[in-house]
């Protein structure tokens, strides 16, 4: 009966050790900074170069989509030269489950647009992209964008399934008037922007 006891505390150690590992690795998966810093671009230059007034604000704070479906972070823009660049990520797992249900779900038709609060959509270019985890990591720049309009809102849409799972999901970027503070570049950005 004692035998059976330690190895009772054995396995019930083993158990605590394991989960409280699988705690620490997921934090560290979500936690990832992947295409953090902006990236220096054509475009990104160009407007630059038209109004050096890189700005941005707090979207850590509500970088979440309110369903999750999408984070953003990593938020710069030059308003009067209608240029933004973010970071966007999602879950693949969460697109596994979509696979199971619609087999003819590709991964390829997920897309990401912008809409202002008057109507207009704006379509990025894709400038790198990474993967990490169970994450799937975006840079977008999008040019052309009026901030004048109320709210600028990020959209994730899933083509061809977004009306039979609605699974769109949408996360405001930028309201008018939003307090501002320069983005901060580092002497190596400076240089590549100049």
């Amino acid at each position: 009966m004692e035998r059976l006891g330690k190895i009772l505390k054995i396995v019930l150690i083993a158990v605590i050790v394991l989960v409280v590992a699988l705690l620490a690795i997921n934090m560290y998966k979500s936690s990832y900074n992947g295409l953090e810093d902006i990236k220096i671009t054509e475009t990104l230059k160009e407007a630059y170069k038209a109004s050096p007034q890189l700005m941005t604000h707090g979207l850590e704070d509500k970088g979440f989509s309110s369903n999750g479906g999408v984070y953003a972070y990593s938020l710069a823009y030059i308003e009067k030269g209608g240029y933004l660049q973010l970071t966007v990520r999602y879950n693949t797992r969460h697109m596994d489950d979509i696979a199971k249900s619609f087999p003819t779900f590709d991964i390829r038709k997920i897309h990401y647009t912008i809409t202002d609060s008057n109507g207009v959509t704006y379509t990025p270019s894709v400038i790198d992209e990474e993967s990490k985890f169970h994450y799937k990591y975006y840079k977008l720049e999008f040019t052309g964008i009026d901030f004048t309009a109320d709210t600028i809102t990020l959209n994730m849409v899933i083509d061809a399934l977004s009306e039979v799972i609605g699974d769109e999901s949408s996360l405001v970027l930028h309201k008018r008037g939003e307090d501002a503070i320069p983005y901060e570049l580092s002497d190596n950005e400076l240089e590549k922007l100049s």
